[in-house]
């Protein structure tokens, strides 16, 4: 399995996305807002931190 050498996030708020909009987390935990998630809304980053 292939690791991400770069993970991209729009979310400005948070204390890992630097100014060139990349997360700076080795890795990321993302999670289901719902038992299942079938649409990309019910999808979330569970690593976020607020600035």
């Amino acid at each position: 399995m292939l690791s991400n050498q770069e993970i991209k996030c729009q979310v400005s708020t948070c204390k890992y996305n630097d100014t060139n909009k990349v997360c700076t987390l080795h890795d990321i935990q993302v999670g289901n807002t719902g038992s299942q998630a079938h649409e990309k809304q019910e999808t979330q980053c569970n690593s976020f931190q607020a600035n």
